[in-house]
């Protein structure tokens, strides 16, 4: 799946580059068994303008014959199921890829009210997949969540599993993840009868 890593250009502004996820978008399907597979899922270290995404992954799924979706598409799916509009955002990214993401996140309608970064010391994003669903949970219990409908953890790079599980055990208000929702929205569409209404309703469930 399309990735990128990030390292923060002289001045710590994220660069034009850092959507290069998004513009190889076509030419990455085009190497897909499309017979055999139904669903593309994109997990991609992009904040971009909330229309171009929509625009490109309507357009690869015209081409495609088959659902695409990125893990940001999958929270807004999920956040509207939940009606939420008020959120605590926790971020295992660098300062400036953070602040991008919480410009996409209001350009989407949602009130980011408190925000919290996993590790403070991280420059770039290559050590993003050192971090632990520990980290994240710790992360979940420190951010502030006065007055919100939601807490959502981004980032396709941390574990995020455990920590949902113990949340989901502890605290009243819901915590979803990148990765949560993914699953959630691919379930959805392969096989919409098993999904869940909410995506809290796979870690919830019982089999």
């Amino acid at each position: 799946m399309p990735h990128g890593w990030y390292t923060p250009p002289p001045g710590g502004r994220p660069p034009v580059a850092l959507c290069h996820a998004y513009s190889r978008l076509d030419r990455e399907l085009r190497a897909i068994a499309i017979g055999r597979i139904r669903l593309r899922v994109h997990r991609v270290i992009v904040h971009s303008r909330l229309e171009k995404e929509d625009e490109l992954t309507a357009a690869a799924a015209h081409e495609r014959q088959m659902p695409v979706v990125t893990a940001a598409q999958a929270i807004r799916q999920a956040l509207t199921g939940m009606g939420a509009a008020r959120i605590a955002l926790v971020s295992p990214y660098p300062e400036a890829l953070a602040e991008s993401g919480y410009t996409y996140w209001r350009s989407a309608g949602i009130e980011v009210a408190h925000t919290l970064r996993v590790d403070e010391r991280l420059a770039d994003t290559h050590n993003i997949y050192e971090l632990t669903s520990q980290d994240a949970l710790t992360a979940v219990q420190n951010v502030r969540t006065d007055a919100v409908d939601c807490i959502v953890v981004s980032g396709t790079g941390m574990p995020t599993l455990a920590a949902l599980r113990q949340s989901a055990a502890t605290m009243a208000l819901p915590v979803i993840s990148s990765n949560l929702c993914l699953a959630w929205a691919l379930l959805g569409r392969a096989a919409p009868e098993l999904a869940p209404t909410l995506p809290i309703g796979l870690i919830t469930s019982k089999p």
